[in-house]
C-alpha cells in the first residue's frame, strides 16, 4: 500500500501559486487578507525551491560516468566563513578615514 500524499512542486504551484490565486475572485481576496494580517510569504510562489549548497565536482576523466554535484557537507560552515569575510570587509570600508 502506498501513502496518499505525493507532494510535488510544481502541482502545488499550479494549485495555490500567486497567478492561480489572481485568476479568481476568492483567490484575491485570500491575497488582500493575508497583505493585511502581514503575511511574508502570500503564496507557494514566493518560497525558494532552487537546490542550493550544491559544489560541482571537479570535470576529469575519472569522474566522466559518475554523479556531476554532490552534496557539500559543510555548507553551513562555508556559509559563516563567507558571512564573516563580508561583515569584516564592510566593517573596514565603514572606518576608513576620508
Amino acid at each position: 500500500m502506498s501513502f496518499t500524499f505525493k507532494p510535488h512542486t510544481r502541482k502545488r504551484k499550479n494549485k495555490s501559486g500567486f497567478r492561480a490565486r489572481m485568476a479568481t475572485r476568492s483567490g484575491r481576496k485570500i491575497l488582500a487578507r493575508r497583505r493585511k494580517q502581514g503575511c511574508w510569504k502570500l503564496t507557494v510562489s514566493d518560497e525558494r525551491n532552487c537546490r542550493r549548497h550544491r559544489e560541482p565536482l571537479p570535470r576529469s576523466s575519472s569522474n566522466a560516468g559518475k554523479q556531476r554535484h554532490t552534496y557539500n557537507k559543510n555548507w553551513a560552515k562555508i556559509k559563516r566563513k563567507k558571512d564573516r569575510e563580508r561583515l569584516e570587509k564592510r566593517a573596514s570600508a565603514q572606518h576608513k578615514p576620508k
